[in-house]
């Protein structure tokens, strides 16, 4: 996970408390290019809604990926990420919904008056605010032409249709990939006919200047402009002048030529134009979308993981319904998958077939209709039942140039690729050939670097390290578990008597597997049980392992960690958990468990970290507290299906008399019956305590 999460903007309060606890997470002071180069010269993830410098990829070191929050990647200098070997991610789809919700709004709220209405009521009285009544209109069976058929221009035209009847008109340079209910027209057409415009397309070259005084006076007089796209698509001067001529109706504008938009622009003089702060796609949902997507890029990734995050990624965001990354083997001059849908593991020659031509010619290849495409090979439709009817094929080029593979997607779901879909299908196979590269060259560093020896040494001292047995209180029963998923591994627990009433708890889990995250933890407990000899109390025993740990660990690593005093005597947990959560808290009189998040970040992170107050939950007769590591709760079987925190719940209610011990080898027993033959990916370490009932 990073160490250095940076934003351009805020985020949503949820989100922003989430990151907290994965890393550093901070927001830009300001969005000139030095600032955002200054700051973000330690970032190992950079959140982009402002557009970013090409100096801060080349100032940076750490820099593992760019995720813009949208579509359009003109915010980021690509050339200078690709030849940094930074990942470039967009999340076309986190936003369509959100934005195609405003363009429906702004349709309404300007057809329906609403801005002046209020403005009326509000100024000259409840008669004036009726005045416009009669001039007021529905958007029901009216005509809503679209410019730009991507992700968000499928999405307005599906509410559009769907639920008001209107008419849906769209144009892209090629006219294809359109949703049922959509007509595909010239641009002329569209304007012609239009009740309302809406620009949804990406700016390029082709579309920057697109609307200016000749398309706007081929608009219906009284018609809508809607601009959700970018500024610069529309050229304002003569905007502004059909608006003050009055062939407009009026005009909603979330984007502007020039951001943020001047206090004495014109267009802040019109009461029919609808004016808001490019946030069209900003909403609680959309921030979480992208959310998930920095946490999947921000962990820690084998190749065969890499591979379907990349596939499901590619159809998510293309909406296809089938895809394939075809690796390319240098020696014998092969493509070969062992990821894909729908399809068993292939080996074949690099110049053979549409996967082949494309990795020789090193270009894009569309196929709007396989059976019409000679090139085409049906031989696997034919064994498999399936029936191609679209694909698209993208070569996968990595930082030096070469080629790590191809990326092929297979029948979009409504209609044929479009020219967008060639457009996000190059940005993100240039992006994704970087990934691969460098998983690739990190699991051959990991191979190389193997040294069996010293790992069966580390083993034997880390098992001694864990407690031996576990001490007896009256009114309580404890017992504790771990298995690393190596041969070392990176989590602990400890169990500390301080007096006759009281016990120091820990569970730690340090990032990674293998020798350095064991001697990561090893260190947290002998750090740990130095402070209790000491007489130190709980807030200053975690202070002082934490800056400890900071000044010890590399900056990418850290330990998540359960700190609590158990008093048995006032029957209460006093705790810091440091990025570790989730914990579970059995109430034996509801028969129902709590599952608590973590308390404060990670230690390891920062040094004088503030630290908050320390939670406290009192345990009643018969109540369990779990500490669990994700390792039980991640654990995954062959169908990429996770054990998950309901199984353990459900496990603890049932089983909620046993002792504890028992209860624990219910849990492993239950994940490995779960898991099968599928492998351990990462420790798995439990605490339980319960409270005897009386």
């Amino acid at each position: 996970m990073p160490h250095h999460i940076y934003s351009t903007h805020a985020l949503h309060p949820k989100a922003e408390a989430t990151l907290a606890t994965a890393g550093a997470f901070q927001v830009a002071s300001a969005l000139d290019a030095a600032t955002l180069a200054r700051e973000g010269a330690q970032a190992d993830i950079v959140i982009v809604r402002a557009n970013i410098p090409a100096e801060l990829f080349a100032r940076q070191r750490s820099l593992r990926a760019a995720i813009r929050h949208g579509a359009g990647l003109d915010m980021i200098p690509l050339e200078a990420a690709t030849a940094a070997g930074v990942l470039v991610a967009n999340v076309p789809g986190a936003n369509a919904t959100t934005v195609a919700e405003y363009v429906v709004f702004a349709s309404l709220a300007l057809t329906r008056r609403f801005r002046m209405i209020d403005a009326d009521l509000r100024r000259q009285g409840w008669f004036a605010g009726r005045s416009h009544a009669e001039q007021a209109g529905e958007i029901s069976g009216r005509t809503i032409g679209i410019i730009g058929m991507g992700n968000i221009g499928r999405a307005i035209a599906r509410i559009a249709e769907r639920g008001f009847a209107m008419r849906v008109l769209g144009h892209t340079r090629r006219n294809a990939g359109f949703p049922d209910g959509a007509a595909a027209v010239s641009l002329d057409e569209l304007l012609r006919t239009s009740d309302i415009v809406v620009l949804a397309c990406p700016l390029t070259n082709e579309t920057r200047g697109l609307i200016g005084a000749p398309q706007l006076a081929l608009m219906r007089p009284g018609a809508l402009l809607i601009n959700v796209a970018r500024g610069p698509v529309v050229i304002e001067a003569d905007l502004i002048a059909a608006l003050r001529s009055g062939h407009l109706g009026g005009a909603a504008l979330d984007v502007f030529s020039t951001q943020p938009l001047p206090p004495d622009h014109p267009f802040l003089g019109f009461d029919n134009v609808i004016l808001t702060p490019h946030l069209a796609g900003i909403t609680a949902e959309a921030m979480e979308r992208i959310l998930e997507v920095t946490r999947q890029l921000a962990r820690p990734l084998d190749l065969t993981t890499m591979l379907t995050h990349v596939i499901d990624a590619a159809r998510e965001v293309l909406q296809a319904d089938r895809g394939s990354v075809f690796l390319y083997d240098s020696r014998t001059h092969e493509l070969y998958s062992t990821v894909a849908t729908g399809v068993t593991a292939l080996r074949f020659p690099a110049n053979r077939g549409i996967v082949g031509e494309c990795a020789e010619s090193r270009r894009l290849i569309n196929v709007p209709d396989c059976y019409a495409d000679s090139r085409f090979n049906r031989e696997a439709d034919q064994k498999t039942g399936y029936r191609t009817r679209c694909l698209l094929t993208v070569p996968l080029i990595g930082y030096d140039n070469s080629l790590v593979g191809v990326m092929q997607v297979l029948n979009k779901t409504e209609g044929v690729f479009s020219e967008e879909d060639e457009r996000i299908a190059t940005a993100l196979a240039a992006q994704c050939a970087v990934a691969i590269q460098r998983i690739k060259m990190l699991a051959e560093l990991v191979e190389n670097e193997k040294i069996k020896r010293e790992l069966a040494v580390a083993r034997d001292i880390q098992t001694r390290v864990l407690p031996k047995a576990v001490p007896r209180l009256a009114g309580y029963d404890l017992a504790g578990w771990s298995r690393p998923a190596n041969q070392t591994g990176g989590d602990i627990f400890d169990i500390i008597a301080m007096d006759g009433n009281r016990l120091m708890l820990l569970l730690g889990d340090a990032t990674g597997h293998g020798v350095g995250p064991a001697l990561s933890v090893t260190q947290v407990r002998a750090m740990l049980r130095m402070a209790v000899r000491l007489g130190a109390d709980l807030d200053s025993a975690f202070r002082h392992i934490n800056d400890q740990l900071v000044e010890d660990l590399p900056d990418n690593r850290f330990v998540t960690a359960f700190l609590g005093l158990l008093d048995t005597q006032n029957h209460r947990v006093i705790y810091h958990a440091g990025g570790q959560g989730p914990l579970l808290h059995f109430h034996a009189d509801t028969g129902r468990c709590e599952w608590l998040s973590a308390s404060t970040i990670p230690m390891g992170f920062m040094a004088g970290l503030p630290l908050p107050e320390p939670r406290r939950h009192d345990l009643g007769q018969g109540d369990i507290l779990g500490l669990i590591t994700d390792g039980i709760f991640e654990y995954e079987n062959f169908e990429s299906e996770a054990f998950g925190q309901q199984r353990v719940d459900e496990l603890v209610i049932k089983h909620q008399h046993e002792p504890m011990a028992d209860l624990l080898r219910r849990i492993v027993s239950e994940v490995e019956r779960f898991g099968g033959l599928a492998p351990q990916n990462d420790d798995m370490t439990a605490l339980l305590v319960r409270r005897l009932p009386a």
